[in-house]
């Protein structure tokens, strides 16, 4: 039944400034019907889980097309009830790059309502510890095993720039990087 379904209650997390471990515990089981997918689990994001996701997360097909293109979509998520042309469109801006692009089990309202907007047909995930701990809680598919995989890569790529980076600011205790 679709009634009362625009009669959604204000939730107090909505509007933004979302920490990972408020949406864990209470933002995402209250719009998910049990049993119907698995719960996002982004406690792994990283130590603390004090990211705030709407920080790592671009919503509509104009910022999602300008992470891909700048490299930074580590993954690129479509809502379930997605027109034929947003998938066609985030398809189209993964082409030829290693990001990906995921068909998600949840409605534009849920995608949105996870990231902490209205409505989202299309969202990136600007951060790969993010989008891999995001990854990681949707069903398993051999597309999302082989996301996982190249997300893992980027990951200690990434680290190994911090450690060198690291490693260069105790040398340049002064001045501009």
């Amino acid at each position: 039944g679709m009634g009362g379904a625009d009669e959604k209650p204000a939730h107090p997390l909505q509007g933004g400034g979302l920490k990972l471990a408020q949406i864990q515990a209470a933002h995402v089981p209250q719009i998910l019907e049990p049993g119907r997918v698995p719960e996002v689990d982004l406690r792994v994001v990283q130590a603390g889980a004090d990211v705030q996701l709407h920080a790592h997360a671009l919503g509509g097909p104009d910022p999602v097309g300008g992470a891909a293109r700048s490299g930074k979509a580590y993954a690129i998520l479509v809502a379930s009830d997605a027109s034929d042309h947003t998938w066609r469109r985030a398809n189209s801006f993964v082409a030829g790059t290693n990001q990906a692009c995921l068909q998600v089990p949840y409605t534009k309202d849920e995608l949105g309502f996870i990231i902490g907007r209205k409505e989202l047909a299309i969202a990136a995930l600007t951060d790969p510890a993010l989008a891999a701990s995001f990854v990681k809680a949707l069903p398993q598919t051999e597309k999302t095993v082989a996301v996982l995989e190249s997300l893992e890569e980027k990951i200690q790529r990434a680290k190994q720039r911090q450690k060198e980076a690291k490693a260069h600011q105790r040398n340049v205790r002064f001045g501009k990087k």
